[in-house]
């Protein structure tokens, strides 16, 4: 089951499950709780 929701997640939010995207993501809401 995980591994079909990864897949789905991978394919129509392939942007999102980019680490380099979730990590500047991460960076930018860092600079918005400061």
């Amino acid at each position: 089951m995980a591994f079909l929701v990864v897949d789905y997640l991978n394919k129509h939010f392939n942007e999102m499950m980019d680490y380099s995207f979730t990590a500047k993501m991460e960076e930018k809401l860092d600079k918005i709780a400061l």
